[in-house]
């Protein structure tokens, strides 16, 4: 917002939980940043205002930046499931394509998931190994 004022951004996590979380921290530095504030007023009437959304629902988006924030990781017992949501139906793959093509210029992936993590098997639907193949 600060180094690329010109640039409109989206931010879509994989789940809604964690896209809640972008929304309510987002709003606090708007609330308490002057160069974010600025961003999001010039940006909010706009055709392409900022928007935080879940993987389900960013299609038809486009912004020239994108960030994605995975939120996939061990339990507090450090277990792995490979609970991925929507990724792991059938079209998970298709959602995962979609998200991959939201941005015009720079797509910024946040990811502490270490890729060896994720196990696909033959039985496993694309979007696992799409995510995979793409972290």
């Amino acid at each position: 917002m600060r180094h690329s004022p010109d640039r409109s951004l989206g931010i879509v996590a994989l789940n809604r939980p964690q896209a809640d979380l972008i929304q309510l921290e987002l709003d606090r530095l708007i609330h308490d940043n002057e160069d974010a504030a600025r961003y999001q007023a010039r940006w909010s009437n706009g055709l392409e205002p900022l928007f935080v959304k879940n993987l389900e629902n960013v299609q038809g988006d486009e912004r020239d930046t994108i960030f994605i924030s995975t939120v996939f990781g061990d339990d507090e017992s450090g277990n792995f499931y490979q609970r991925f949501g929507p990724i792991n139906s059938v079209v998970g793959h298709r959602r995962l394509n979609v998200l991959f093509t939201r941005a015009k210029h720079q797509l910024v992936l946040f990811s502490s998931l270490p890729t060896e993590k994720i196990k696909p098997s033959e039985t496993t639907h694309w979007g696992v190994r799409a995510l995979k193949e793409y972290l």
